[in-house]
C-alpha cells in the first residue's frame, strides 16, 4: 500500500477505502487522494482486474439499477465492504414500475453508504 503523496510506479490503484481505481502514467507526480470518497490514506494496486463498475450503461441511468425485461424486475448491484458482490432484485409486478424503481434506487444508496462507511 502506498500512502497518498508518494510517488508511484505506473499503472492502477484502487482506493483503499471505495475501491474506486485511478490510473498513473506519470511517475514524477505524487498519488493523489481519491477522487470518490476523498480518502487521504492509502491506496494500492487491486487485487483483481475485475472492472468497478462507474458509469451507468443501462437504460435506467443509475448506477447499479437496471430493468430486467425477461423477469419484469429491477435488477440491484452494489459492491460489499469485503470486496465481492451483493445483488438483489425487485418486482415490477409486486410493487409497480415506478415503485419498484423508487425502491431499487433506495436500496442501491443505502448499500452504497453501508460500504462506505464501513472503514
Amino acid at each position: 500500500m502506498l500512502e497518498t503523496k508518494e510517488l508511484p510506479e505506473k499503472g492502477r490503484y484502487a482506493c483503499s477505502r471505495c475501491g474506486y481505481k485511478i490510473k498513473i502514467d506519470d511517475i514524477t507526480v505524487a498519488l493523489p487522494a481519491c477522487p470518490r470518497c476523498k480518502n487521504r490514506y492509502k491506496l494500492g494496486k487491486p487485487q483483481t482486474d475485475r472492472h468497478v463498475c462507474t458509469m451507468s450503461n443501462n437504460s435506467t441511468g443509475v448506477v447499479g439499477v437496471r430493468f430486467k425485461e425477461s423477469l419484469q424486475c429491477y435488477e440491484v448491484s452494489w459492491a460489499k465492504p469485503d470486496g465481492h458482490r451483493g445483488r438483489t432484485s425487485v418486482s415490477t409486478i409486486k410493487h409497480g414500475k415506478q415503485g419498484a424503481f423508487k425502491l431499487a434506487c433506495t436500496i442501491r444508496n443505502q448499500k452504497e453508504t453501508e460500504r462506505l462507511e464501513a472503514d
